[in-house]
């Protein structure tokens, strides 16, 4: 079974909050990334996104917790040790939450 997970989307357009359906295996690879970047770093800020066991939610995150868990992820790109499972769960999150991330309303560009 796979993962929902919910971005959130500006709430003053029309657009509904941006929802991601992975299957297992992409599911898989996208958890070891966030492993990486914020469960074993931030496990309360990890705490808040795990909310139910079939869910990732970052919709009910602060501006702050929203761009640090971006920011942490971001920052395992330049990281030369990864395994091939967090590289490929890097691309999961550039080909489908980069473009919602960049959208959202908490995104900070400074």
């Amino acid at each position: 079974m796979g993962m929902t997970y919910i971005i959130g989307v500006n709430p003053k357009s029309d657009e509904q909050s941006a929802h991601l359906n992975l299957n297992s295996t992409s599911e898989m690879y996208l958890d070891s990334v966030f492993t990486l970047a914020i469960k074993s770093k931030l496990p309360d800020l990890y705490e808040k996104i795990s909310e139910e066991v079939i869910f990732i939610r970052f919709d009910y995150l602060s501006q702050k917790d929203f761009m640090t868990v971006v920011n942490q992820i971001r920052q395992l790109k330049d990281r030369t040790d990864l395994l091939e499972g967090n590289k490929i769960g890097l691309e999961i999150w550039d080909e489908l939450f980069e473009p919602l991330i960049l959208k959202d309303e908490r995104y900070d560009t400074k």
